[in-house]
């Protein structure tokens, strides 16, 4: 059977290249024959293997038809083996490079009816009605991009004028518009979503081809019959990320002033009709919908690395649109759509702290322009600061709310604290000064006892999410400040306290000239060093490198520990001896005191108070509020650690490294 199949192939070609229109033609019904017999006798054409040849050699044929001036007849067979499988609707035709290379014969035409002639919209329509779901998998064809397609090449036109291609471009967008009907597709949902795209794509291809009068012609036909697609396709939809789109590319992307100029022109165009549709509307229900589709529309031309900024433009183009046609309500917006995220993006985009910038009141007189509203940058202003009170409002929502769940997250509050806790315990047994101090008491000594406390102020939602790596800042400040502690305690009771700076020459000379002056005394002996400068650390760049070799090896002959601090500190372990006792975390709200006194500091004159809730950003709260908010939202984590120690004579030293 392939045999044959190759055999009629090869034919077909040969008489392609004789120009023997009637063989070719019989030969073209042989095709369909077997077409038809693949559709009745395969159990899943498909993936019929055979399926798959026979269609390679129909795509190879067209493009021999098209090569020899034979374009005409390519679309006659194309439309033939459509018609075949019409009513059985088990295949897919899907045609290689065929259907792109005769869309690419409309710039050689030289009169409106030879385009006509062409048939290809008619091919198109017969593409179209051939989408759908084979063998689980659905197929469009491309149908979308090459609707789009026809109009592309058909404003490249060089034998048309404008009159002719603007007639031609007409007719195309009526007939789209009128798709499902002709091909009684009313109710298939897949289709109707094609129709809609196509019509949707062509707008787009108009837009990027800067094809200001075409686009003005094909919105007047949407004004004057869509009633015809209302009940069937999302109007508001479409026309939202036409408009976004024209928003973007005329104020938001950086183009060269002509360019912007067009796209504000086919804005203004649509204008009117736009706001008959969607002023009044509620927008918000497209959203996603928008965002998703216009993702794919940014311009990413060069190589420069850019800031996406479309699901921005749609999020404003959202806001600025409700704002403008007084349907602003954001209590109206379901937080699933106007959720954290979007707010906060939009406040990092849009505000100076808690103030709109003077950007945002720019691009929201010149958002009321390009939709042939007028007004002056006064008013846009005082609209916009309608905007700001709503957006902050919600957002003091957002954050008012998940304070009051995470504070109800008792279970995940006291895992976190008992991790801080547990965690603490670990650096404080783990630090160099009490191991290498840590040799223990006499039950008849008399010692002294010190406690360390380190107190964060932090936000609820930090301890009640299971989130353990932010605990690690605190634990590192807890790390350095308790080494700080423990070496103050040290040169309280007597060590030799002396410091280096990074340019200073002789580091390790001044280091061995303490040693000796320190063991000169028998009575001391620096048997423990905890160091945070080794031989190959970089601020010893300028030593000798015998220097080097001297430290290395004082290093280790000591009961030596590494610290993450640049100190050199020994001492006599006999002489210097410390032991932890306990070490408790708590958690606490702010004092009445402490509340008080943030509220003072977040006074307003009218008695409102204006409180950060995150990075800079600032809102009002009444007195009640402002009480609640704190009460809840700031908490105090505090770690206590009680030790022993019993230090004799001058048993030790410190060298610090300062800036």
């Amino acid at each position: 059977m392939k045999y044959s199949l190759n055999r009629l192939y090869l034919h077909t070609i040969d008489l392609i290249n004789k120009k023997e229109i009637d063989e070719i033609n019989q030969n073209i019904d042989l095709f369909g024959d077997i077409l038809r017999t693949i559709v009745q006798e395969s159990k899943n054409p498909t993936k019929s293997q055979f399926m798959k040849v026979w269609l390679q050699y129909v795509d190879q044929i067209g493009e021999k038809l098209i090569e020899n001036g034979l374009a005409k007849l390519a679309v006659g067979m194309s439309r033939s083996l459509y018609a075949v499988i019409e009513r059985e609707h088990r295949v897919p035709l899907v045609f290689g490079n065929m259907i792109k290379n005769l869309l690419k014969q409309i710039p050689e035409q030289k009169s409106s009816e030879s385009v006509k002639e062409l048939n290809l919209l008619f091919l198109l329509d017969d593409m179209f009605n051939n989408t759908g779901i084979y063998d689980g998998q659905y197929y469009n064809h491309d149908v979308v991009i090459e609707f789009s397609r026809y109009y592309y090449f058909i404003s490249k036109n060089k034998f048309l004028n404008d009159l002719e291609k603007s007639s031609l471009i007409s007719e195309l967008f009526q007939h789209c518009m009128y798709l499902m009907y002709y091909k009684r597709t009313e109710e298939d949902l897949e289709k109707i979503q094609i129709v809609s795209n196509i019509i949707l794509y062509l707008l787009k291809t108009m837009i990027d081809e800067k094809d200001v009068a075409n686009f003005n012609q094909s919105i007047d036909i949407l004004k004057e019959s869509d009633f015809l697609i209302r009940d069937s396709i999302n109007l508001v939809s479409m026309h939202l990320k036409i408009a976004v789109y024209l928003y973007y590319l005329g104020i938001k992307e950086p183009l060269t002033s002509e360019g912007r100029h067009q796209y504000k022109r086919m804005m203004l165009s649509g204008s009117d009709y736009w706001r008959d549709l969607l002023f009044g509307t509620s927008l918000w229900g497209n959203y996603s919908e928008v965002q998703n589709a216009l993702s794919s529309w940014e311009r990413l031309e060069g190589s420069n690395a850019k800031w996406l900024m479309m699901k921005s433009v749609v999020r404003e183009f959202f806001l600025f649109y409700d704002l403008v046609s007084g349907n602003l309500n954001i209590d109206r917006i379901p937080e699933d759509i106007l959720n954290e995220s979007e707010v906060f993006s939009f406040i990092s985009s849009h505000f100076n702290g808690s103030k709109i910038n003077v950007e945002t009141i720019q691009e929201y007189h010149q958002f009321k322009k390009m939709i042939g509203l007028d007004g002056d940058e006064e008013s846009a202003r005082i609209e916009i600061m309608l905007l700001s009170e709503q957006i902050l409002m919600r957002y003091k929502e957002i954050k008012f709310k998940e304070v009051k769940i995470a504070s109800k997250a008792v279970d995940v509050i006291n895992h976190n604290i008992k991790i801080i806790e547990e965690e603490s315990k670990t650096i404080t047994y783990n630090n160099p000064y009490f191991i290498s101090a840590g040799n223990g008491f006499d039950v008849a000594e008399e010692l002294e006892t010190y406690m360390f406390n380190y107190n964060f102020s932090t936000h609820i939602q930090f301890i009640a999410t299971k989130k353990e790596a932010k605990i690690e800042f605190y634990l590192r400040t807890y790390k350095r400040k308790l080494e700080d502690f423990i070496l103050d305690v040290f040169e309280q009771k007597g060590f030799i306290k002396e410091s280096l700076t990074y340019e200073e020459r002789h580091k390790i000379s001044k280091l061995f000239r303490l040693v000796d002056s320190i063991t000169n005394d028998e009575s001391v002996n620096i048997n423990s060093f905890i160091y945070g400068i080794s031989s190959n650390t970089s601020i010893l760049y300028r030593e000798d490198e015998s220097e080097k070799i001297r430290l290395q090896k004082f290093i280790e002959g000591m009961n030596a520990f590494e610290t993450d601090y640049f100190v050199w500190v020994g001492f006599d372990s006999k002489l210097t001896r410390l032991l932890v006792r306990d070490i408790e975390v708590k958690i606490n709200d702010l004092s009445d005191i402490e509340i008080k006194k943030e509220m003072e500091k977040n006074k307003l004159s009218d008695g409102q108070f204006n409180l950060n809730i995150v990075n800079d950003v600032s809102v009002l709260f009444n007195e009640d509020e402002a009480t609640e908010y704190l009460k809840l939202s700031r908490k105090i984590v505090s770690i206590s650690l009680r030790f022993d120690a019993k230090i004799i004579d001058i048993p030790g030293f410190i060298i610090k490294v300062t800036k």
